[in-house]
């Protein structure tokens, strides 16, 4: 089981800053880097960004694998349905009313703070 979520943020980062600072707060909550796809500590993705289609390097806007990942697009659309997914051009709740995902997601009610 994991705990997955979504949210939104402003900040003055440009993507590439943004991603060392998520870099280094995983370092903190003790991720280490390791084989692609294993459990890990934290895991945490820069989704989208404003409008921004990016693709350099290590860094992808949008995330290549949002639109076919329930445990993505379910709490996304409760904090934004209808935003337009740049590369999709169509909402993220269109994207997961044709999501072929079939896992299981729960929707479970957290104190920031337990967590």
């Amino acid at each position: 089981d994991f705990l997955n979520l979504v949210l939104s943020l402003k900040t003055t980062l440009e993507p590439p800053e943004l991603l060392r600072e998520i870099q280094l707060i995983e370092g903190a909550q003790g991720r280490t880097k390791g084989a692609r796809w294993r459990a890990r500590q934290i895991d945490i993705d820069i989704l989208l960004y404003n409008k921004m289609i990016l693709r350099s390097g290590q860094l992808l806007i949008p995330h290549p694998e949002m639109g076919r990942r329930k445990f993505v697009l379910i709490p996304l659309v409760e904090i934004a349905g209808s935003l337009i997914h740049p590369l999709e051009r169509a909402k993220v709740e269109v994207l997961l009313e044709s999501c072929s995902d079939r896992s299981r997601v729960t929707k479970t009610e957290y104190e920031l703070s337990s967590l």
